[in-house]
């Protein structure tokens, strides 16, 4: 039986023609139909492969189109190299013993690294890593030098451009009219500079220790390296300066109260004498005047405190000056003279092998990257005995 038979036998009608009493109505008719089950038809593999065969030419534009818009954003798209550094931020200061509560030291020691992390994200040590760096004239930093330097600029620019116009104009007064002056631009290019360097700098304490990492990312390897050097080299430098700064008006402060006390001294053993005088009690003898002996010595131990402290100042001054390689401490450490040792080695294979292959050869990179670990270690060896000089100065 076929497919028409099928639906011939499957299909009812009926008719029924006027009614019984008498109308006569057009005929009603009742259809109804009745459709045989589907049965589900089992698919295979071989089905999809046949659509993807006939489709071939879809799939392949398809793959195509996705492989030229990854190649064309791989090319296009700038890459990022990143810096870091780890500092250490210890509240022990070298103590040898301590009595105090381990807990009570460990809340000081989270505290103390917390406030570490504020002093390295301040705007103080910022404005000091764009000063040294002169990032000031960096596009990466500078706008204005970024857009410039792009001869045709992209629509993204220009709205970048919009904005930053926008910005300025909120940022002063709506009725100047008249162009900024060269302080107020500078400030305003400060500003945004020290924003944006706040902003791409991470600082993050590590987790159970006493460590600082920070993270700089940027198109140019040798800023993102010389950010989180210098931003860690400030930091330090600050910290000295600010101790120095302690120091010497501890040091100002207990000068004028000897003084003072000498004066007030003097004074009374002036008028110790006059009355000694005129009592008849005076001897002309040093030796047998106890307040001149003890004037005497108060006044040698004084001289030979200054003495020592002016020479660990001088001292202290040339180790944070440029000339600090010159120091005897850093001259004469035995690791330090191991670590040039070691670094003159790598930067003579360095040099011979670069007549030969070029600096993004795999053998290249490895040396240049002991080469920078070196220079890393060096630097904190140096800094590490600046340190020690600098407590040895303040201890004075």
């Amino acid at each position: 039986m076929n497919h028409s038979q099928l639906n011939d036998t499957d299909r009812q009608v009926m008719v029924g023609v006027g009614s019984a009493n008498g109308n006569q109505n057009l005929p009603s008719i009742d259809y109804h139909e009745t459709v045989a089950p589907m049965q589900d038809e089992e698919i295979h593999l071989r089905d999809y492969l046949d659509v993807l065969i006939r489709r071939k030419w879809v799939v392949l534009l398809c793959v195509l189109l996705i492989f030229s818009a990854t190649t064309l954003f791989t090319l296009t798209s700038t890459p990022l190299f990143q810096g870091k550094g780890t500092l250490k931020a210890s509240a022990s200061q070298g103590q040898v013993t301590s009595f105090e509560d381990t807990q009570t030291n460990v809340l000081k020691s989270m505290e103390f690294q917390q406030t570490q992390v504020n002093l390295l994200e301040s705007e103080q040590v910022s404005i000091r890593i764009i000063d040294k760096l002169g990032l000031l004239n960096n596009p990466f930093f500078n706008e204005e030098l970024k857009s410039e330097q792009n001869e045709a600029a992209s629509l993204a620019s220009l709205a970048q451009l919009a904005l930053s116009s926008i910005r300025n104009f909120i940022r002063f007064d709506s009725g100047a009219n008249d162009s900024l002056n060269e302080e107020g631009k500078n400030r305003l290019l400060t500003d945004d500079a020290v924003k944006k360097l706040q902003d791409d700098l991470k600082i993050s304490p590590v987790r159970n220790s006493e460590l600082i990492q920070l993270s700089f990312e940027s198109p140019d390897p040798q800023l993102s390296a010389d950010v989180v050097n210098t931003a860690m080299e400030e930091f330090v430098q600050m910290l000295m300066d600010t101790n120095l700064q302690s120091s010497k008006n501890a040091a100002q402060f207990l000068e004028k109260q000897i003084m003072a006390a000498q004066i007030k001294l003097e004074k009374s053993e002036k008028e110790l004498n006059n009355f000694s005088r005129q009592a008849g009690l005076v001897s002309m003898d040093p030796k047998l005047n106890l307040i001149m002996r003890q004037l005497e010595e108060l006044n040698d131990a004084l001289a030979k405190a200054r003495a020592e402290r002016i020479g660990k100042e001088s001292l202290y001054q040339q180790a944070i000056s440029k000339e600090n390689q010159h120091l005897p401490q850093i001259l004469q450490d035995d690791l330090i003279k191991n670590l040039k040792a070691e670094y003159s080695l790598l930067a003579g294979e360095y040099q011979d092998l670069s007549t030969t292959f070029k600096p993004a050869y795999p053998k290249m990179q490895q040396l240049q990257a002991k080469i920078n670990d070196i220079k890393g270690r060096l630097r904190e060896e140096k800094l590490f005995i600046i340190e020690s000089i600098k407590n040895d100065y303040e201890a004075a």
